[in-house]
Order: structure tokens, then C-alpha cells, then sequence
């Protein structure tokens, strides 16, 4: 399955033991795909550069994470252009699940969530990912 993870996801994984940490383990372990783009990353270096994030992390946390996330990660080009929702920094995570072939995208954010699928993409919570993962 191919799976794109919402920069807050992310965050969120890296910083927090819990659902969205499980979620990320439970994709390496089960050997399902992860899909990101370079636009996912540079929000998640934008997004962890924020003092409000970085009593959490370190810059090396942050460095040491994302090198990982490299690894295990398949970094797709973003050529659509889209515009779904009204946000226009969750577009390109849209257009990374769509370019990437992803089954789901997983996220927290509302506008992303409303949608509850894009084209062929499903958008969803990480507890959901993480039940339909686990059946």
C-alpha cells in the first residue's frame, strides 16, 4: 500500500510517542510504501524550525529524523497542480498523494479530512490508518 503522511504527521511522530509514531512504525514494519515529496519536506523543516517545535527537538533531532525518513521514504516528483482546498500549503500534499499513487493520505488537518477523498486517494486520521493497517 502506498501511503502519504501530512507534514503534521510527521511532526508529530517525531516529537510524540503515540498514534502517529505507532502509525509510522506500523508502515515500516508491515513494508507498505511511504510516499513523500520535496514540498512535505521543506514544510516539515519550515514547520520544525518553529520555536514552538523546537523545545520538543533539536536541530539534530530533526536532521537525524528526516535522514531516516529518507531512507525508508519514496520521493515522488510533483508535477499536478492542484487546487481542492482552500489552504493553499495543503495542495501540494494533495498532488504528492495523487503524483505518488498513494492509497491514503493520513492527516490531522480539517480542510484535508472534509475532503475525505481526492480522486483516487482516501484522506484520513492516523487511528484509521492505523486500524485499516492492522486488519
Amino acid at each position: 500500500m502506498r501511503i502519504v503522511l501530512d507534514t503534521n504527521i510527521l511532526v508529530s511522530a517525531m516529537i510524540v510517542d503515540g498514534k502517529q509514531r505507532a502509525l509510522l512504525n506500523t508502515i515500516i514494519t508491515k513494508n507498505h510504501k511511504l510516499i513523500i515529496s520535496k514540498k512535505i519536506i521543506e514544510e516539515f523543516v519550515k514547520v520544525t524550525a518553529e520555536s514552538k517545535i523546537r523545545k520538543y527537538a533539536t536541530k539534530e533531532e530533526v536532521a537525524r529524523f528526516l535522514h531516516n525518513l529518507s531512507l525508508i521514504s519514496t520521493l515522488v516528483p510533483v508535477r499536478s497542480r492542484v487546487k481542492a482546498v482552500r489552504d493553499e500549503k495543503d495542495n501540494p500534499i494533495l498532488a504528492t498523494a495523487y503524483d505518488g499513487y498513494a492509497s491514503y493520505l493520513v492527516t490531522g488537518d480539517d480542510d484535508l479530512l472534509t475532503l475525505k477523498k481526492f480522486k483516487r486517494v482516501k484522506i484520513v486520521k492516523a487511528i484509521e490508518m492505523l486500524t485499516i493497517l492492522e486488519q
